[in-house]
């Protein structure tokens, strides 16, 4: 929506946690490129407050008494194509990013981030390209749909395919048989030609590109 010439993005919140909720919305309301329109608790609630206030942007609980916040994800990108959705969650999980990025969610941000860092992802969710936020670091990747090739070499990839199997950076050095800062030195080059700054970070970007393979989904975890 405009008002007297100025953009203001509406946003709505889906959470089951009332006082969270309460506190985004009077964050929001204190910034003037944002205004806070509803609040719902589950999914029943969060479909009919979306299909009768068309926000702009709804800020996305993943677990919720009656569904799964990524796959609601995934059913309102349908239904409501123009909102963005910005699945929030207190879970630090690379499976979780790339079931959010399936879902076709615009951004990926822990409830431990700070509310600064939250707000510069809102303000970021323009026309562009879809953004992934790592937790803890208030860094985006992108992930567009016409990606620009990223070209790994041979120990670059072996970097990446180890940190998806959750390796540090000693256990990576001792099974590709290099020194700890030779390792670091492919960490870094591999960061800096995927435009990443984190380890989940180029984890989702190597998920977009397919140059990993997706983590397989544990059992109950949401």
């Amino acid at each position: 929506m405009r008002v007297e010439g100025v953009t203001v993005r509406t946003v709505a919140v889906v959470d089951d946690h009332r006082t969270f909720a309460e506190l985004l919305a009077l964050a929001l309301d204190g910034h003037w490129e944002f205004r806070f329109v509803d609040h719902a608790t589950t999914a029943a609630q969060a479909r009919t407050m979306i299909g009768r206030h068309a926000p702009d942007i709804v800020l996305m609980d993943v677990e919720l008494p009656d569904g799964d916040g990524i796959e609601l994800t995934r059913e309102l990108r349908e239904s409501a194509p123009q909102t963005r959705i910005v699945v929030l969650t207190s879970h630090n999980s690379l499976s979780l990013a790339s079931r959010a990025v399936a879902a076709g969610a615009a951004a990926f941000y822990t409830k431990d981030g700070s509310l600064a860092d939250l707000l510069q992802v809102l303000r970021t969710l323009d026309d562009g390209p879809v953004t992934i936020t790592a937790p803890r670091t208030g860094r985006a990747a992108r992930t567009p749909d016409d990606l620009v090739p990223v070209d790994l070499a041979a120990r670059e990839l072996e970097v990446l395919s180890l940190m998806a199997q959750g390796c540090g950076v000693d256990a990576m050095a001792r099974r590709m048989g290099i020194t700890r800062h030779t390792c670091r030195g492919y960490v870094k080059s591999m960061y800096l030609k995927l435009g990443v700054h984190s380890q989940l970070e180029a984890l989702v970007a190597g998920l977009a590109r397919d140059l990993i393979e997706p983590p397989a989904p544990r059992h109950g975890s949401r």
